[in-house]
């Protein structure tokens, strides 16, 4: 009698499981909301809103500059285009934003007297004031690479600029790069001849850093021996080469009153620049 119970109570036990495995088979195979969507890698993944709608910061960001319209009143001075435009390439969508920026120069029809093209150091300067009665078109970018302002070089066809000021290099050179920034730099350059042509072009030699600036980007020695690059190319295009270096190096270094944190310029540093730029420019 009992060796029939635990029978009894064994296919029991095995009905039930193959009822319960029955059960998940079907609940696996039934088509479901997510196996109906695409299914993307979690990099392409963007969250939704309850709207639907993306809200993906970047690209509600990027969609609204791609149809960006510059304000009509907006041209009254044209030094607003430096506040407007102080991005980090690196931390927005460089096509998208630089394609933005050109439309809205456009827009403006600019015929500047100087246009100054560079990185961080040429944006984060209020360079207006240095140039009474001239209009000052300021294109600078933090942490762009010489290749970033070659990519940008196209804007300068929108402010018909009669003086060009470049001032980059830093961002891109290391001790073991020299050669590859040669060929970018004089990229660079072809590209201001082709979309600014008939320009008077100044090409800024690269800032002496601190040491500790050194020891992240390159060394002294290869800063002064691209200077000497840079002035060979500039000169062989007829262009002409401002020696910033030679004003702003103290012992190898920067002189720390021309600067904010070795590498950057203080209101000093910026004084400097355009004395020394005034020399070679008028």
């Amino acid at each position: 009698m009992k060796s029939r119970l635990i029978r009894a109570y064994a296919i029991s036990i095995t009905i039930i499981a193959a009822i319960l495995l029955l059960v998940v088979i079907i609940l696996a195979a039934k088509p479901g909301r997510a196996e109906n969507a695409e299914t993307k890698p979690a990099s392409e993944q963007i969250a939704m809103n309850d709207q639907g709608e993306s809200s993906d910061p970047l690209e509600t960001a990027t969609d609204h500059m791609d149809n960006f319209q510059i304000p009509e009143n907006s041209a009254d001075n044209i030094n607003n285009v430096s506040g407007i435009v102080k991005w980090d390439l690196y931390n927005s969508d460089a096509e998208s934003i630089t394609k933005a920026w050109k439309t809205m120069l456009e827009q403006l029809h600019i015929d500047a007297d100087i246009a100054f093209l560079g990185d961080s150091i040429t944006i984060r300067g209020d360079l207006q004031p240095y140039f009474e009665g001239l209009k000052v078109v300021n294109l600078g970018c933090g942490g762009d690479t010489i290749r970033g302002v070659y990519n940008r070089a196209d804007m300068l066809s929108c402010v018909n600029a009669e003086k060009v000021v470049v001032l980059c290099g830093v961002n891109m050179l290391r001790d073991d790069n020299v050669d590859f920034c040669k060929v970018e730099y004089a990229g660079l350059l072809n590209a201001i001849m082709e979309y600014s042509p008939g320009s008077q072009v100044y090409v800024c030699s690269i800032l002496p850093m601190n040491k500790e600036w050194q020891d992240w980007y390159c060394n002294y020695k290869t800063t002064e021996n691209f200077n000497a690059i840079i002035k060979e190319l500039a000169e062989k295009r007829g262009m002409t080469y401002v020696d910033l270096y030679s004003g702003f190096v103290y012992e190898n270094e920067i002189w720390p009153e021309y600067t904010v944190d070795g590498l950057h310029l203080s209101t000093a540093g910026y004084d400097k620049w355009m004395e020394i730029l005034y020399y070679y420019m008028f």
